[in-house]
């Protein structure tokens, strides 16, 4: 819970002696720095640990996947980036996926439903990482929307 609620990051898989956090190419010095600290404070004993109350509002029931074209051919299409609130019947150009639970919920070629847009927003407002949203946008075909 500490270092989810407090410090912001989010460890992938942990038992009561190991914790496993993964790091990419993307990861920041800041951020290391951050988790080194935490770890330094969770070792003196200044930090009592609990179970983490947070957790993100699972889809009940998302739309099956509808595919208005080949996600290649949306993928490698003229494409634009809109606001998540705006890409209702737009067709998405890009890979959305939320962390967690790391499991993709737009693909390219894919129809984008008002649940999707729900979600995704709902998401955003617990602070959720979503891969594939850049500054609250998605990239979606350029003046494709279905009707």
């Amino acid at each position: 819970k500490y270092l989810l609620d407090e410090i912001g990051l989010e460890i992938e898989k942990y038992t009561h002696s190991t914790i496993l956090v993964l790091l990419t190419l993307g990861g920041t010095r800041s951020k290391i720095i951050r988790l080194y600290n935490a770890l330094k404070k969770l070792d003196s004993g200044k930090v009592k640990l609990s179970k983490s109350t947070r957790r993100a509002r699972l889809p009940e029931n998302l739309p099956a996947i509808d595919l208005a074209c080949i996600p290649s051919d949306a993928f490698y299409g003229d494409r634009e980036s809109v606001p998540i609130s705006k890409s209702s019947n737009r067709i998405c150009a890009g890979l959305v996926t939320p962390y967690p639970p790391g499991i993709p919920l737009l693909v390219p070629g894919q129809h984008i439903t008002d649940d999707h847009v729900e979600y995704l927003q709902e998401l955003a407002s617990q602070g959720l990482t979503i891969q594939g949203s850049f500054d609250g946008e998605i990239y979606v075909l350029k003046g494709k929307v279905k009707k």
